[in-house]
Order: C-alpha cells, then sequence, then structure tokens
C-alpha cells in the first residue's frame, strides 16, 4: 500500500501535526507531577544553584511564567517545547549519520513514551533540559567531524557549560568527548589549539555561578549529590549480581523494549544475510565510533554506579535517544516501513494515553491541593470542565517542607 510506503512522505507530516496539537492541547491539562512543583518552587526562589542541583531549570520555569503567566499551562508548555527542539536535533544528527529519512526518525523520537512523555512532557524536571543540551553536543561534535569548522568546537563548549548548568551527570558525556579526542589520532590537533581552551573556558564561564554557590556553602550541592543516591531500602540487601540485573532489566531493557523486541527479531531472521550492524549505514566513521563510545560510557558507568546507588532510566536519556536514533535508521535503511510505521503509531498512541491520564488524576495530591487547589499555581484551563483531578491516595509531598531548596 502507497499509505504504508515511506515514498508517500505526507502520512508522517499529518501524523506530526496531529500528534503537535495533542501536545499542546496537552500543555493545559496535565497535572503536574511531585517533581515538577519542586522546581516550580525553586523558581519562586532564584539562586545562583541549589542544594540538589544547578538552577538552569528554575530559570526556564521563571522565563515561561513571565512569558505565559504563573500557571500550569507554563509548566507544561516548557516541556513541549523543549521536547520540539530536541526533536529538531534528533532530525540533525539523522541527516549527519546518512539516514534518508531523518525527520520520520525524530518523529519515531518525539512520540516515544519512555523518553519523551514520561520524561520530559508529563514530568517537568532538569532532565528534558540536560538531554537537549547533550543531544546538541553529539550534533555539533559530528559536525565538526565532517567539517572540521572550529566554530563547532565552541558550540561544543558552550552546550557543556548548560548541560552542567542543567544537570551535573552531562559530565559523563563531556569526560567520553575529551576521552575519544585524546583517543584518535586524527582529532588530537585539537589540543593543540586555542579553540579548544577557549571552549573549555566558555563551558566554565557559563558552569560558574554553581562554582561560586558551592564555594559560599561548603560544597554542599557536591556532597549532597555524592550521598543522596548511595542508599535505597530496597536495594539494599541485593547481591551485585542482582544489582545489576535489576539496572539492565529497569534502566535498559524495560524503557526501550518495544524497540529492543524489534530489532531482535530482525536479527534473528536476517542474521546469516545483512547483520544489523550500524557500520552498514554508510555513516563516516568517526561518527560511528563516537556514538558507540557514547553509548558505551553511559550503559558502563551507570552499571557501576548502580552497584552501590540508586540509578533511575531518567539518567540515561541520551544513550536511549540514540537507541531510538539507530532502530529508526535500522528499520528505514533496512526497509521495514510497515514495522516502522506500526512502532511509530503505537508509540503516539500509548503517549497521548499516558498524557490523558496525567489529566484526569493527580499523582501528587498533597502538593495540587496545597499550591493549585490554593491559588498559587494557576490552573486556567479551557478544558477544566473535562480535567477529574481525583486524589486517589494521600502522596507526602516530600519537598514543601523544605525552606530553602
Amino acid at each position: 500500500m502507497n499509505f504504508i510506503n515511506l515514498s508517500n512522505k505526507n502520512i508522517y507530516q499529518y501524523i506530526f501535526i496531529a500528534y503537535l496539537f495533542i501536545l499542546v492541547a496537552s500543555s493545559f491539562t496535565i497535572i503536574p507531577y511531585i517533581d515538577s512543583y519542586y522546581y516550580w518552587l525553586w523558581s519562586k526562589n532564584l539562586q545562583l544553584s541549589y542544594v540538589d542541583g544547578p538552577p538552569l531549570i528554575a530559570y526556564v520555569i521563571k522565563s515561561f511564567a513571565i512569558i505565559f503567566g504563573n500557571n500550569v499551562f507554563a509548566l507544561n508548555f516548557l516541556g513541549v517545547v523543549v521536547t520540539l527542539i530536541s526533536s529538531f536535533v534528533v532530525m540533525q544528527i539523522s541527516r549527519l549519520l546518512r539516514a534518508k529519512h531523518s525527520f520520520a526518525i525524530a518523529l519515531l523520537w518525539l512520540t516515544s513514551y519512555s523518553v519523551t512523555t514520561h520524561r520530559i512532557i508529563t514530568s517537568i524536571t532538569y532532565d528534558g533540559l540536560v538531554n537537549l543540551f547533550e543531544l546538541s553536543i553529539v550534533l555539533s561534535t559530528l559536525k565538526y567531524f565532517h567539517t572540521k569548522k572550529n566554530y563547532f568546537i565552541y558550540l561544543i563548549g558552550i552546550f557543556a557549560g548548560l548541560a552542567l548548568l542543567s544537570k551535573y551527570t552531562s559530565i559523563i558525556l563531556i569526560i567520553a568527548l575529551v576521552a575519544f579526542f585524546l583517543y584518535q589520532k586524527e582529532l588530537r590537533i585539537v589540543f593543540k589549539q586555542i579553540h579548544f581552551y577557549l571552549a573549555m573556558l566558555l563551558c566554565l564561564i557559563i558552569f560558574s555561578p554553581v562554582l561560586a554557590w558551592n564555594y559560599e556553602h561548603q560544597w554542599a550541592s557536591f556532597i549532597f549529590q555524592l550521598n543522596y543516591h548511595t542508599y535505597n531500602a530496597h536495594l539494599a540487601n541485593l547481591s551485585i549480581p542482582n544489582h545489576i540485573l535489576q539496572y539492565f532489566l529497569q534502566c535498559v531493557i524495560a524503557p526501550m523494549a518495544p524497540i529492543l523486541v524489534i530489532l531482535f527479531a530482525i536479527w534473528i531472521k536476517n542474521y546469516k544475510k545483512s547483520p544489523l550492524n550500524i557500520n552498514n549505514i554508510r555513516p563516516h566513521s568517526l561518527d560511528t565510533k563516537f556514538i558507540s563510545t557514547t553509548m558505551l560510557s553511559i550503559l558502563i558507568f551507570w552499571l557501576l554506579m548502580s552497584i552501590h546507588n540508586e540509578v533511575s532510566d531518567r539518567f540515561m536519556l541520551l544513550f536511549h535517544s540514540l537507541i531510538i536514533i539507530f532502530a529508526g535508521i535500522i528499520l528505514l535503511e533496512k526497509k521495514y516501513y510497515k514495522i516502522f510505521l506500526f512502532l511509530l503509531m503505537g508509540n503516539a498512541i500509548w503517549s497521548t494515553g499516558d498524557m490523558v491520564s496525567h489529566s484526569l488524576k493527580t499523582r501528587s495530591p498533597n502538593c495540587y491541593n496545597a499550591y493549585v487547589k490554593s491559588g498559587l499555581l494557576k490552573f486556567n484551563s479551557p478544558f477544566i470542565k473535562y480535567i477529574k483531578a481525583h486524589p486517589q491516595a494521600e502522596t507526602f509531598c516530600r519537598y514543601e517542607i523544605r525552606q530553602n531548596p
């Protein structure tokens, strides 16, 4: 059917327009998750940094509140904007990897439940921002590989600073990037040029508010982050193999289960003819080496951390984003158009259902009562008659008692 064949590209444009309408409409209806209230409170008390992390999310929320008002729409619409910009970056990365259908791959990422809807749209935290800037680092790095223009070295420095200003875990990508440039002989010339060191200086300048705040507060934020995730009651009695197994099941396999099952089934079907190898997709050699190094670095780092720390799949959004890009390229280059469209439509339906679910009841009743029902955070949705925020169970709003976020 031509409707299914990718030669009819209009189908993806129609899906995008319909899904964009759903995203904008959901900005009026989604009842904020507990963490969203937390960072909204940060925006009401702006500082150079906070004990629980760097400050960029607070300033971005404040900016949206200034533009759109102190309401739920402004908070939710932030997630939509970050998602749309991120999908554009995903599209550009796909193009640099020689993908013929980069728009369709970006749409696959945009509709992803585990990466996009669950972690960026329905929960406004710094995870959406850090994923955007980490994807931008990857894009700028690939651009440098293709053009060798020093302009992209400066962009890497700027995005690295913004990523650190969003979330400390972005240091993993930055270290992996520097190590990759050191390892690749043709890239070591960068360290002999002033551009690299000026880019590092840009990164430090952008991150300097966090350093200044921590210096004044005895490095409280860094100390807190190094200790906060080191114990979790339900993990305390697990053996090291069980820690590792739980890490792979919850953080690697579960978020990407549909894609991994499809790729595995295709591999089983074709393993004798044409192995599913990213090197078969005609990319620049440095591109695949860098992306593979990045994914491996993230995977190994959080594997090691999972032995003694609580690790969430939200820490691995970049890893999952790159898997989606990789899977999209394979499916489309191998001409599995029907499977790709089935996966895309399944994502869109699942994500839409999740947004509807988050519009009908609150996951954090105490916070909802404390901030929304009290009028501190307005909920002036045109769909308010259809929103039924009935608390199903009392959930302690663990953040509202903090006087100084």
